[in-house]
């Protein structure tokens, strides 16, 4: 078998693993390959991988899915600034608005309430200053 035909066969090898990684949805990018190997062993697609290659697909698999759920949260952040940010400008708030008085006022939004105490105060603080 030529080296041209090893790496086909290879990557073709990894994408069947990446596949059998994919198709279990309760993975996340915090898994660890050695408490998770149990689980995938009795699959015949683990084993088509040599041990280095299984773990480099697997690292690479994690990066993935890493990336993916920073990007999940990014939208879920700026789709919740958003939404404050929108609360803030339908209820006309003033530009000499306190902070703790937005709070109170705001504590039973949504929006309000999934965001980290950093991005309400710098929403507020977006909104008073392009008011």
């Amino acid at each position: 078998m030529s080296d041209q035909e090893k790496r086909a066969k290879t990557e073709v090898n990894k994408n069947q693993f990446l596949k059998m990684l994919r198709e279990r949805k309760t993975l996340a990018s915090d898994c660890k390959m050695h408490k998770i190997a149990y689980d995938f062993m009795a699959d015949p697609r683990w084993r088509l991988l040599e041990e280095h290659e299984r773990e480099n697909a697997f690292q690479d698999y994690m990066d993935e899915l890493a990336q993916k759920e920073k990007e999940e949260a990014l939208k879920v952040k700026r789709e919740n600034c958003e939404g404050f940010r929108l609360a803030l400008e339908n209820d006309l708030v003033k530009h000499n608005a306190r902070c703790d008085a937005i709070r109170v006022q705001y504590k039973a939004n949504v929006h309000y309430k999934e965001l980290h105490p950093y991005d309400r105060i710098s929403t507020f603080l977006d909104y008073i200053f392009d008011a």
